[in-house]
């Protein structure tokens, strides 16, 4: 009988391996005892997080728990709940789906940017779903680039610099919400796909190109064209802003250095 993928268990490129661990010693993302929910949309991003957090589940450095959960919005198309329900089961990661009708009021406030009010509505469903189901922090998928074009996003349309931060705490829920995979690029994630055995499904939002990040991912690309320079520079201003946010240096930690070792464990593959 050919054993299962939960029975070989989950393996990752140890290059990869390694970046996600770096992120969650050096933040504290992770601890003893954590039950982390996942926010699941179905896409590259939220999909690999969701399978390196499982890997990083089996090696038994720190015991964790883990969930995830796809918020359908509404739209017109139809999201495939088959496809991100079966993803979950073939990992073996608990998986809640909740259909609401938020976009009845998105389309309403279209002009009064619709990006914001879908990305509340998510957020707040997913808050609600974790404390209900006893999960203490939340994990989102965001990445270099969507932290990149979340600092210009934050200047040009707000007139304020950051981005956001690896961890956060909301204080009148409790929940933490973290953010692993801040030092991968979109590039590594896409190319995860491969091992990951996973085609992302097709994001049923209406406004597509149309939103603002789409609008800034396009002119780093194209200035990014111009001068390779550009996109190393904006990646420099978020790892200084990273850098103080550092509680644990990691895998140089000499002080953490026993747990990091159990968290490594067996990395499996080991391509780079």
């Amino acid at each position: 009988m050919t054993p299962t993928t939960q029975e070989r268990g989950l393996h990752m490129p140890k290059a990869s391996h390694n970046r996600l661990i770096k992120a969650c010693m050096q933040f504290g993302l992770i601890k003893e005892g954590d039950r982390v929910l996942v926010g699941f949309s179905g896409g590259k991003d939220s999909a690999f997080l969701l399978y390196a957090l499982k890997a990083l589940q089996g090696y038994g450095g720190i015991s964790f728990g883990l969930g995830a959960v796809t918020v359908d919005l509404g739209f017109d198309d139809k999201l495939d709940e088959e496809a991100v329900s079966s993803f979950c089961g073939r990992i073996g990661v608990p998986h809640g789906f909740i259909r609401t009708k938020a976009y009845d009021v998105i389309r309403l406030r279209s002009e009064q940017s619709p990006c914001a009010w879908c990305s509340y509505f998510r957020r707040a469903t997913i808050n609600s779903y974790a404390r209900a189901e006893g999960y203490n922090k939340v994990a989102y998928a965001h990445h270099m680039d969507d932290a990149v074009e979340t600092l210009l996003m934050n200047m040009l349309y707000s007139g304020r610099g950051g981005t956001f931060q690896p961890l956060t705490k909301l204080e009148r829920s409790g929940i933490e919400v973290i953010r692993p995979l801040i030092y991968f690029g979109e590039r590594e994630v896409a190319r995860s796909m491969k091992f990951i055995g996973f085609t992302p499904v097709p994001s049923p939002c209406p406004f597509g190109e149309e939103t603002s990040r789409a609008k800034v991912k396009s002119l780093i690309r194209e200035l990014d064209r111009d001068n390779r320079m550009v996109r190393p520079n904006l990646e420099s201003v978020i790892k200084a802003e990273l850098a103080r946010h550092i509680i644990s240096e990691g895998p140089q930690s000499g002080r953490r250095k026993g747990r990091m070792t159990a968290l490594r464990g067996t990395t499996g593959r080991q391509e780079s």
